[in-house]
């Protein structure tokens, strides 16, 4: 009885280290968001980041809609709603790639007036 008291024991402490652990790490997570979401410059920079990025994503992803729809465009007419809604995506794209690209480089070359600010 005594040697299975030890071992729910030791289990007891190991889901408590584990959970001590995770909400340590939720924790710095929080006080990392915190400290970039409250400076304007890392708040630029961290949201620039991701506007390169998605575009980084996209010029991945363009190549082969671009294939898609040179494969379907020759195809008869039964494929026309595909094809209408490959080339919507595709102009889609397009302009969500123009639109990350412009507020990029807004984000990466602005000036905050006030830099940081406590919460």
């Amino acid at each position: 009885m005594a040697h299975r008291n030890k071992g729910q024991r030791k289990r007891e402490d190991k889901r408590l280290r584990r959970e001590q652990r995770e909400r340590q790490q939720q924790d710095d997570v929080v006080q990392h968001s915190a400290a970039t979401l409250t400076c304007a410059a890392e708040t630029a920079g961290d949201f620039g980041d991701q506007c390169a990025h998605d575009q980084e994503e996209l010029a991945l992803d363009l190549p082969f809609l671009r294939l898609a729809l040179e494969i379907w465009r020759e195809h008869p007419a039964p494929t026309q709603p595909l094809v209408a809604a490959l080339d919507e995506l595709l102009g889609e794209r397009l302009r969500y790639q123009q639109v990350l690209e412009r507020i990029g480089q807004q984000l990466h070359t602005s000036r905050p007036i006030r830099p940081c600010i406590s919460i």
